[in-house]
């Protein structure tokens, strides 16, 4: 029995598309997405005070593959808890009961970082 294997075509489909993402800068796509979730989560964080909705920031890295970016809180800096995670997930209290979380973080950025990452495959030709 005889087993052939033959090709034919070229990578120069792929070339191409590995030439163009090598050329294509994400930050500014994740600059704007970073100010959607940050504006979103400002909006939908529960209020007492402001303080919490107001502390909600993004940072985008350069790493040697990449970028990376993180959205966090830093309100409450005298605390060494999150307070949006507490509000969110839910927590004890000090007399031994528990408040129930909201789950406001992830409704209110899952959509956008799909979005955003749409509009980067967007820009691959994707």
């Amino acid at each position: 029995m005889r087993v052939g294997i033959s090709e034919t075509g070229d990578f120069k489909k792929t070339q191409d598309f590995l030439i163009k993402a090598s050329n294509i800068s994400p930050r500014p796509i994740m600059e704007e997405t970073g100010d959607q979730i940050v504006s979103s989560l400002r909006q939908v964080t529960p209020r007492r005070t402001g303080k919490t909705a107001a502390g909600w920031q993004y940072e985008i890295t350069s790493t040697g593959k990449g970028y990376t970016m993180g959205v966090f809180n830093d309100s409450h800096p005298e605390t060494s808890a999150n307070v949006a995670l507490l509000l969110d997930e839910g927590h004890g209290t000090r007399t031994g009961g528990y408040v129930h979380g909201l789950h406001y973080i992830r409704p209110a950025s899952h959509g956008l970082l799909e979005a955003g990452a749409n509009r980067l495959l967007k820009g691959l030709g994707k």
